[in-house]
C-alpha cells in the first residue's frame, strides 16, 4: 500500500489531571478519584489504539496549536493529511464499550471513501474517520464541539457529499452514574476487567468509594490488559 493510501489514528489529547477538571465523576475536592477514572479511562483507550495496527498521531498540549478547541483539532487533522495520508480516525475516552469497534473497518471503510461517525449517547462523537476529500479545515474547525449537538451537525455537513457510515451509539462516561450504570452490566465484562484493572492501578481508594454498587468478582478481578500512561481525547 503506497502512503497516500494510508489511514492514520489521531490521538488528539489532555492530560488526567486536566481530563479530572474537565469531568468530575466525584466531587471536585476529590481529585484522586477524579484523576484515577481520567487515567484509566485515558490508559484503555491508548491501548485499544496501540494494538489496532495503524499509525498512531498524538496530539497533546505541547504540540497542538490553535486557540481554541475547534482549531487545534482542525490543525491536528490538517497536520496528519499534510504527511499524505489519505483518511484520518480519531477516537475518544469517554466510551468504554469502544474496544468492540473493529478499526480495520473503519480503516477499509475510508480507503474506499466513506466517511465514518460513531455518536455517543448524549450526543457528541467517539469516533470521527475522515477522508482527505471530505475534510473541510474551515467548516470542521466551526463545529458545536464539545456539546450535545456535535454529532448532528457533523453528519449534516458530511451530507453535503455523501452518506457517512453510523456505527452503533455508545454510553459515555461522564458521571459516577455513567460509571457504576456501565460496572453493573453484565454484558461487558471485557470492558469491566479492563477498565477496573486499570482503577486499581490508579487508586486503591477508588474501590472503596464503588464497593457499594459494584459487585466484589469485578471488584477484585485482575486484568492481564494493560494501556500505558498517557493522555485522552474528549469531543464532546
Amino acid at each position: 500500500m503506497s502512503r497516500n493510501n494510508k489511514i492514520a489514528l489521531l490521538f488528539f489529547s489532555r492530560n488526567a489531571k486536566e481530563e479530572s477538571r474537565k469531568k468530575t465523576w466525584f466531587a471536585s475536592a476529590n481529585r484522586q478519584g477524579n484523576t484515577a477514572v481520567a487515567s484509566a479511562l485515558i490508559d484503555q483507550s491508548s491501548d485499544f489504539l496501540k494494538n489496532a495496527g495503524l499509525p498512531v498521531f498524538h496530539f497533546h498540549e505541547g504540540n497542538q496549536r490553535g486557540k481554541n478547541f475547534g482549531e487545534r483539532f482542525a490543525n491536528a487533522y490538517q497536520d496528519v493529511f499534510d504527511r499524505g495520508y489519505s483518511g484520518v480516525i480519531a477516537i475518544g475516552n469517554d466510551s468504554p464499550e469502544i474496544v468492540n469497534i473493529d478499526l480495520q473497518k473503519v480503516s477499509r471503510d475510508l480507503l474506499s471513501g466513506k466517511t465514518v461517525l460513531g455518536a455517543s449517547i448524549r450526543g457528541g462523537t467517539y469516533l470521527i474517520g475522515l477522508t482527505r476529500e471530505s475534510f473541510d479545515k474551515s467548516e470542521f474547525q466551526n463545529l458545536p464541539w464539545q456539546s450535545g449537538r456535535l454529532f448532528s451537525a457533523l453528519r449534516e455537513l458530511i451530507g453535503k457529499d455523501q452518506s457517512p457510515n453510523i456505527l452503533e451509539t455508545l454510553r459515555d462516561i461522564n458521571s459516577l452514574n455513567d460509571l457504576k450504570i456501565l460496572l453493573k452490566d453484565c454484558s461487558f465484562q471485557y470492558v469491566f476487567k479492563h477498565l477496573i484493572s486499570l482503577l486499581k492501578s490508579h487508586s486503591n481508594r477508588f474501590y472503596r468509594i464503588m464497593n457499594e454498587s459494584t459487585p466484589d468478582s469485578f471488584l477484585l478481578t485482575n486484568s492481564r490488559f494493560r494501556g500505558p500512561p498517557t493522555v485522552g481525547l474528549a469531543f464532546a
